[in-house]
């Protein structure tokens, strides 16, 4: 019989869902990830192994330090992705893992140390929304909301009581556990344990070195010297705020998503109603998204797009989103802009090819990833510029 697949969702940011991977992976339920390969290989005679292009994943889980073979439940699975959803998650139960915005995107600031202030990275836009960072964060939430089968989990829950948060959680998915196991499991899933498997993991791995363990805090933002910033963020995810039990008393407001909505064909493969982009405001709200989005790429050079960290293919998707919106606004000086930064900035067709297969969902055969990501370090580093 097939098991049952479960999808944990998080956002890109940091929220402690490898809390919650490790906790699974303890308890014997397999847990993996989306790749060009299988995370997991059949081992014999029995149980499975960790795929060794996975073993980067040891920075962040502290099990596969731990232990060599796997013997997994055959009734549940569950996957696990930052990924927007799709027409394929709507038939699966979704457990959601979500933390307070104002630590949430602080902390990833600090883990990707991109070489701008943290005003500038808040208002550099997301390659695929071409939103800023608070926008996206707000989309990427209130898009998952509207999917059935749906019950979030808060980090600051887990923080607070890790034994209530994984039985409530195990609850949810239906897993009866006995007690020594699930206190085993929170145990060996402290921060402590993730930060002693990452400190073997990096000098084992010397040229890794990004931090990724942090002894992250509840509410750490209230003693950041980013008030300004942080008061931009609650401002602008007041509704979720409230939403999530984080705020009681919030001033809130639903976003326009406009004009990027009605453009840009990654909006049009969310699975949302049509009058979910509708808000009273958005002719007033288009107009000033249109303009915000004409000042940047008028301001828009290489040494930004090195500063802001994304990778030679995410920069790729922000040409790409911008020059449709430079088109569809019919500004001459943008769409020049814009095809200028392209062809000074060199883009495998591999990337074009990738890009096109996820914006419609298309999957590759396992065996076909599994080549592609054995042969990988022949599509990396094409960018001379971002590796400088």
């Amino acid at each position: 019989m097939k098991p049952e697949k479960l999808y944990l969702i998080s956002p890109r940011e940091p929220s402690g869902a490898t809390w919650l991977i490790n906790c699974f992976l303890e308890l014997g339920i397999k847990t993996y990830r989306e790749t060009m390969g299988e995370m997991w290989e059949p081992s014999m005679p029995e149980g499975y192994t960790l795929n060794p292009a996975e073993t980067r994943l040891k920075k962040w889980l502290p099990i596969l330090s731990s232990r060599q073979v796997f013997d997994f439940r055959k009734d549940i699975e569950i996957e696990w992705t930052h990924h927007w959803p799709t027409a394929r998650h709507q038939a699966h139960r979704i457990i959601y893992f979500v933390r307070d915005p104002r630590d949430a995107l602080l902390s990833r600031y600090r883990r990707e140390s991109p070489e701008m202030a943290f005003g500038e990275f808040l208002d550099f836009p997301d390659p695929y929304t071409l939103r800023n960072k608070i926008d996206t964060w707000c989309l990427f939430n209130e898009v998952w909301l509207q999917q059935s089968n749906f019950r979030f989990f808060r980090f600051e829950d887990y923080k607070r009581d890790a034994n209530r948060t994984i039985r409530d959680i195990l609850h949810f998915v239906g897993i009866q556990a006995e007690e020594r196991e699930i206190m085993d499991a929170l145990e060996n899933s402290t921060f402590e344990q993730a930060a002693i498997a990452e400190k073997k993991y990096r000098e084992q791995h010397p040229e890794d070195t990004e931090l990724i363990n942090r002894a992250s805090q509840v509410g750490s933002w209230q003693s950041s010297d980013e008030a300004a910033n942080i008061a931009r963020i609650a401002e602008g995810t007041g509704r979720l705020l409230a939403c999530f039990g984080y705020e009681q008393q919030v001033k809130a407001f639903k976003k326009s998503y406009m004009p990027h909505a009605s453009v840009l064909g990654f909006y049009k493969h969310l699975p949302v109603a049509s009058n979910f982009w509708h808000v009273e405001s958005d002719d007033k709200d288009i107009g000033g998204n249109r303009t915000q989005v004409l000042q940047f790429v008028l301001s828009l050079d290489e040494d930004m797009l090195k500063r802001s960290g994304y990778s030679a293919y995410e920069t790729f998707a922000l040409l790409q989103g911008l020059e449709e919106l430079m088109l569809e606004a019919k500004d001459g000086g943008g769409i020049r802009k814009i095809q200028g930064l392209v062809r000074r900035i060199t883009v495998k067709p591999w990337w074009r090819v990738i890009r096109a297969m996820e914006k419609h969902d298309i999957r590759l055969p396992s065996s076909v990833r599994g080549f592609v990501w054995r042969y990988r370090n022949l599509f990396k580093n094409f960018n001379g510029w971002h590796n400088a």
